[in-house]
């Protein structure tokens, strides 16, 4: 009898505590980044195959991303989608392929990088296009 006093006991010891566990998200976890808002681009990186070069005419730019899938640059605008770490948007054309590859996107920082083939007399080149930039103000 006592060892069945005893197995109860441990078993409500190890079930009780459950039953005051919340399900509920912890209200101190901060939510995912978006992507929504103006980027000032601070540095523009084209390397290539045994080299690469700064784009410093991209420097400054601003790219503002609004939830309505527009992003502007300059006084254009060009669709948007993002999903899994990859940015699409018809400004990519500009870098031969249709997407950005999303290295990093924090509240405050974020990363594209566009890889493309180059093909010259002398053979292909793999070209990667790497942008960082820093969360404006809203």
């Amino acid at each position: 009898m006592k060892k069945i006093k005893f197995l109860v006991a441990m078993m409500l010891i190890a079930i009780v505590p459950m039953l005051f566990t919340s399900c509920e998200e912890n209200p101190e976890q901060t939510p995912e980044p978006t992507i929504a808002g103006t980027w000032e681009c601070m540095e523009a990186i084209l390397k290539y195959d045994g080299g690469g070069e700064d784009l410093d005419s991209y420097k400054g730019q601003t790219w503002k991303f609004d939830e309505l899938n527009i992003l502007t640059i300059g006084d254009k605008t060009y669709d948007y989608t993002i999903f899994n770490n990859t940015l699409t948007t018809s400004y990519a054309a500009l870098y031969e392929t249709d997407h950005f590859k999303v290295d990093t996107l924090t509240s405050e920082n974020l990363i594209l990088s566009a890889s493309y083939v180059e093909e010259t007399k002398v053979g292909d080149i793999d070209i990667t296009v790497i942008l960082t930039f820093k969360r404006l103000s809203e």
